[in-house]
């Protein structure tokens, strides 16, 4: 990238290897960070600059990514910014440490060792909508490689054994259930029931996973989590982005419905 590097990433992780990793896939993508080695770096550093995002590991020897975060998080602390994006970077990321990322207030999460798409992936979904009155450019590809995933149609096709037919009723079907499913979203969230919130979220959860909508099932899954804690604020907060995913899914999934084929049953 030409001209005046842009700092928007804060790196923190104190092994030099992960650091090396993940500044040279920054640099492929046309990006760059500045690297601590702490938590209480990193508090220092988003005390006295703007970023638009944090990749934070969770075992540090001072600060540990959790404690990091709740102090990024509190309105007392001095850093400038306290709802940038906070994404872990940790080698355990089952149900258990995705639940304690949300609980400390982390946005997103990435599983070590870190791979290049997986990074693309998180850094596509969150520098798009980046601080008010920042400008950040990110390389045109980043928003159309097939490795975002945002339909991935081999796989819906592998799921049922390459009918054509089928797979096309199936995204109809999705594509009648989602906004349904949206609107049960918004009502559980006015009435404050995370149950009916949770229930809801899984159902597009699972049927995105169905059809291939990666992306959109992953970010669902994390609205999931969050219903399941009683964190209906993040809920909330990330409905524009999970309701703002669907308007750029659907044409996709239409074009691949246009194909001629058969009626589906019952139409």
């Amino acid at each position: 990238m030409k001209g005046e590097p842009l700092h928007q990433i804060l790196l923190v992780d104190d092994s030099e290897t992960i650091q090396l990793v993940i500044l040279g896939i920054l640099d492929s993508l046309g990006l760059c960070a500045d690297v601590v080695n702490s938590g209480s770096e990193s508090i220092q550093a988003l005390s006295h600059e703007d970023y638009d995002l944090v990749l934070m590991d969770i075992q540090m020897p001072d600060l540990d990514g959790y404690q990091t975060t709740r102090i990024i998080r509190n309105p007392a602390s001095t850093v400038r910014n306290h709802h940038i994006p906070i994404i872990a970077m940790t080698g355990n990321i089952g149900a258990s440490e995705r639940k304690a990322c949300l609980e400390a207030g982390m946005d997103d999460y990435l599983a070590k060792p870190i791979y290049r798409q997986e990074l693309t992936i998180i850094l596509s979904r969150w520098l798009r909508n980046s601080l008010p009155g920042r400008q950040v450019t990110i390389p045109e590809y980043m928003m159309t490689s097939q490795a975002l995933q945002y339909f991935n149609q081999e796989n819906l096709l592998d799921r049922v054994a390459g009918d054509l037919d089928l797979a096309q009723c199936v995204v109809r079907g999705f594509l009648q259930e989602v906004p349904l499913k949206l609107a049960e979203i918004r009502m559980a969230l006015e009435r404050v029931d995370a149950i009916a919130c949770e229930r809801s979220v899984h159902t597009i959860k699972g049927s995105a996973a169905t059809v291939g909508a990666d992306v959109f099932s992953m970010l669902a899954w994390d609205l999931e989590l969050a219903a399941n804690s009683g964190n209906l604020e993040r809920v909330s907060h990330r409905m524009p982005e999970l309701e703002a995913q669907f308007r750029e899914l659907k044409p996709v999934l239409t074009g691949f419905t246009m194909a001629p084929t058969t009626p589906c049953p019952g139409e």
